[in-house]
């Protein structure tokens, strides 16, 4: 039997003048990666947007009043094993403006740190991810 699993998470940037840069949290297994977590953990009837918002704050310290949704990027589909069982997840990927550069990373993650575009492509150590961030760039240019 096969878990249905949904998450939501938030490719987060942070722009100054015509430059920005892109968010990624060293995560529990030591890999640098864009902060997600599960929906409606903690919150009951919770929406994929709230739960992007609250996990990018609570991931990275970022007050959830400084994060603000522009637009749902995409979502990411995959099979894991946890513990013998096969879970099917889904991860639903945000675009995430910050109006805070301040990091100050919680239990749940190693690091937070600001990249530059193509490092951040580059860095991030799920290659399932890649497109989101890429996409997310892409967007983030026409913005600014």
């Amino acid at each position: 039997m096969t878990t249905r699993e949904i998450s939501a998470g938030g490719v987060v940037f942070y722009k100054k003048g015509k430059e920005f840069k892109i968010l990624l949290i060293n995560d529990s297994y030591g890999r640098w990666a864009l902060p997600k977590g599960h929906i409606g953990d903690t919150i009951k009837d919770e929406t994929s947007e709230q739960a992007a918002l609250r996990e990018c704050s609570e991931e990275t310290g970022i007050p959830l009043s400084d994060l603000k949704i522009v637009e749902k990027l995409g979502d990411i589909k995959y099979f894991y094993q946890l513990k013998g069982e096969r879970i099917f997840k889904i991860v639903r990927f945000f675009l995430v403006e910050s109006r805070s550069a301040e990091l100050k990373p919680q239990w749940e993650v190693q690091a937070a740190e600001w990249f530059a575009a193509d490092e951040a492509v580059e860095k991030n150590e799920y290659e399932n991810a890649r497109d989101i961030i890429k996409a997310a760039i892409k967007k983030i240019r026409v913005i600014i």
